[in-house]
Formats: C-alpha cells, sequence, structure tokens
C-alpha cells in the first residue's frame, strides 16, 4: 500500500462553495455519499468519474508520496506553520469556466481582484500560498522516478513546466501555477455536451454561491492507494 499526500484547499462543509461543489461530485472531504443537485445534468455522473478521486478542491501542493523517515505528524507540523504565515483571501471573481478544456472554477486573470484593504491580486496571493506549500513540504517529498516522469509525458509540457516536473514533481508550480477546481473529466472541443454541461454548472453556481467564497483553510487529504478516493486527514483556518 503506498500512501499518497496532498495539500489541497478544501472549502468549509457547511458553506454554499462546498454544498456547490460536493454535490456536484456526489462526495464530502471525508468521503461520504452526497445527494446530487435537485436539478441535475443527464451527463454530470459520467463526466466526475476521475475528479470524484480527487475530491472537490484546488490543489496547493500537488499530491506526492513522502520521503523515508518522515512521518504524518511532521506533515502536520509543516501545514500549521504554513497556515500562520497566510491570511484568508476572498476570492472574488470565482466563476465556473473551460480550464484547459475541463469544466472548473477558476480566477480570470484580468478580473479577479480581492477587498480594497489589500492592493493584490486574488490570484497572486493564492500563488504565494501555494508556493509557500510546494517549497516548504519539498523535503518531505519522494522524488519521482524516471519512469513516473515519463508517464507524466513530459514532450507535451513547455521547457519550464518540464524543469518544474523533474524539480518538484509538479509541473504547474510557481509560474506556471494557476488556481482552479476541477468539476469534470476533459470535455470534446465543440461539444453540444461540453457547451451543456458549462452553462448547466455556471447556472447552478451562480444559483447557489450568493458571495465571492474565502479561501480560509488549507488541508492535508491522503490517498490510502492508488486508484481510492483522496479524503480530508487534518485542515487548518489560515491567520
Amino acid at each position: 500500500m503506498t500512501l499518497r499526500y496532498a495539500v489541497y484547499f478544501v472549502p468549509d462543509d457547511q458553506c454554499s462553495l462546498a454544498e456547490f461543489g460536493q454535490s456536484i461530485l456526489q462526495r464530502s472531504a471525508t468521503g461520504q455519499t452526497i445527494a446530487a443537485p435537485a436539478q441535475d445534468h443527464p451527463q454530470r455522473v459520467a463526466l466526475i468519474q476521475k475528479a470524484q478521486v480527487y475530491g472537490f478542491h484546488a490543489t496547493l501542493k500537488a499530491p506526492f508520496r513522502i520521503a523515508k523517515g518522515v512521518s504524518e505528524d511532521q506533515l502536520f507540523s509543516i501545514c500549521g506553520q504554513i497556515a500562520k504565515r497566510h491570511s484568508s483571501i476572498p476570492l472574488i471573481g470565482l466563476d465556473v469556466l473551460n480550464y484547459r478544456g475541463f469544466c472548473a472554477l477558476a480566477l480570470p486573470t484580468e478580473t479577479a481582484v480581492i477587498q480594497p484593504s489589500s492592493s493584490g491580486a486574488a490570484h497572486q496571493r493564492v500563488s504565494a500560498l501555494a508556493l509557500d506549500c510546494v517549497l516548504a513540504l519539498e523535503p518531505c517529498r519522494e522524488p519521482l522516478s524516471d519512469q513516473e516522469i515519463a508517464r507524466r509525458k513530459p514532450d507535451q509540457l513547455s521547457q519550464r513546466q518540464r524543469e518544474h516536473l523533474r524539480e518538484y514533481g509538479y509541473p504547474y508550480v510557481a509560474d506556471q501555477y494557476s488556481f482552479h477546481m476541477t468539476l469534470s473529466s476533459k470535455l470534446e472541443d465543440r461539444s453540444e455536451s461540453r457547451l451543456s454541461y458549462l452553462d448547466w454548472a455556471k447556472s447552478y453556481y451562480q444559483t447557489l454561491v450568493c458571495e465571492a467564497p474565502v479561501l480560509d483553510r488549507i488541508a492535508l487529504c491522503v490517498q490510502p492507494a492508488e486508484a481510492e478516493q483522496f479524503h480530508r486527514v487534518k485542515q487548518w483556518r489560515l491567520a
């Protein structure tokens, strides 16, 4: 059995953002079955199979195996320290988009801004949090083997992404990072099902989530074995 850990933003179970995402994926952060949306999409079940494994989340530190000698308690300690270094981030501008061919919640870079009390853009602060997670936990990560790197199809990545893959075990970090919360598997380009699913998810989101969500916590999640679902082990509120 090979455990994999990841650090995610997993919204509070009681908030409307969690209700939205968990009902679409039909599972909670702890793996419990959740009722489907009342007004469902006919292809939703077929489209969520892969995303359901990971649960409703935004990646901060991509899944990794821990290095020899590293304990779960060490991961807890590092995550707690990270949470103390960052404050809550209002995700103004978050909306359902076609994100790299997937249906996902994402932040449009040009329009995503945070509250007037702060001068930075939401995506910049989220990127800083994600980079902190990547760097702080990097000493705990077991490096990928050459075979594992090959399975990630580096020939389809940019030079910068290939460098990140070798250095951090994941191509979409640092300058390549983009906050998103996946709601489907890959959608076929220009297909009617893609357009209708995107429209359905967007309408459902705008009906259910009336205020800008807030990234106010980080969670350590674990996958007990390959193909099993990730579930939340522990979470920390941001400072």
